[in-house]
């Protein structure tokens, strides 16, 4: 989709951490008015000491604004902590509820799929007592920076996600963020934009895993891991061919893919090494692979 540079639009920051001053100072950087609201007074004061306008109070404009949600959403292992996202939407609808104008809240917290309809568009209808899509609209924009690169990442992003159900809250959108650059994708599914955040994450983890494996397995046979990763992340077809392997419910085959990883699992337990992702992935293909579907070739 592509889109004319917007005019400049008001913006509120909830969430003046890391993704949110990012954000927040990027947009203001392009000539649009942004400011912070914070639930910390010491972050605020900060902020305000080095120019940026923040206050621990959501105030509305009276007209429509972009209100950017970045505020912390941690997980475990028994699943995401929402209570500081839920307090914050709570508020959010009583501020909705004394606004005669329709606001867009556009959401950059990491959330589990169906976040956004089961908690994020209820709680604010409940608390305002208006419909989205009727007295306010909303939008998920999941931020894909890394903490050390943040406000780099948002002046030069290399994909934007975009996810709303309103046609023109998406266009508003792209004339937004247009302007930073990189690729930019909508959807009105917001769930496929909460599973993509989270999917994104799990990559970038799973890839983390499988190279700390085989620094794990170089180590024993004393070959430098780094050296090794090195050269795979530029040989395999997986790293260099981003199509390559993504066509979901199709395992691999062939002559080599299974064969060398059944030899290097089987090598790993000559040297006293456990590779359980290996295994793992073993184990998902073959049983993709039980169900006779067409298999990728090395």
């Amino acid at each position: 989709m592509s889109a004319a540079i917007s005019k400049s639009e008001i913006v509120v920051v909830v969430g003046a951490g890391i993704v949110g001053f990012a954000k927040g100072r990027a947009l203001l950087e392009r000539g649009h008015q942004v400011s912070f609201t914070d639930s910390s007074s010491a972050r605020c004061d900060d902020l305000m000491s080095r120019g940026f306008a923040c206050e621990k109070i959501v105030t509305l404009s009276a007209e429509s604004s972009l209100v950017f949600v970045c505020v912390p959403t941690p997980a475990s292992s028994s699943g995401y902590d929402f209570a500081i996202l839920r307090e914050s939407l709570e508020y959010l609808g009583r501020q909705l509820s004394m606004s005669e104008t329709r606001h867009v809240i556009v959401v950059c917290s990491t959330l589990a799929p169906v976040t956004m309809t089961t908690l994020v568009i209820p709680t604010l209808e409940e608390f305002s007592g208006g419909k989205e899509g009727h007295d306010f609209d909303v939008a998920l924009v999941p931020e894909f920076i890394s903490a050390p690169r943040a406000l780099e990442d948002s002046r030069a992003p290399w994909m934007t996600l975009i996810a709303a159900p309103n046609e023109s809250v998406r266009s508003r959108l792209v004339a937004l963020l247009q302007p930073f650059g990189g690729e930019i994708r909508t959807t009105d599914n917001l769930i496929a934009a909460e599973l993509i955040k989270v999917t994104h994450n799990a990559y970038n983890a799973a890839k983390i895993g499988f190279f700390n494996e085989m620094f794990r397995l170089a180590s024993a046979v004393s070959v430098d891991g780094h050296f090794v990763a090195e050269v795979v992340s530029r040989s395999a077809e997986g790293s260099i061919n981003t199509q390559y392997g993504i066509r979901g419910g199709t395992p691999f085959g062939g002559a080599c893919l299974p064969k060398d990883l059944d030899g290097l699992i089987a090598f790993a337990k000559t040297v006293g090494v456990a590779v359980p992702g290996l295994e793992a992935a073993r184990e998902i293909n073959e049983s993709f692979e039980s169900e006779n579907v067409e298999s990728i070739e090395s």
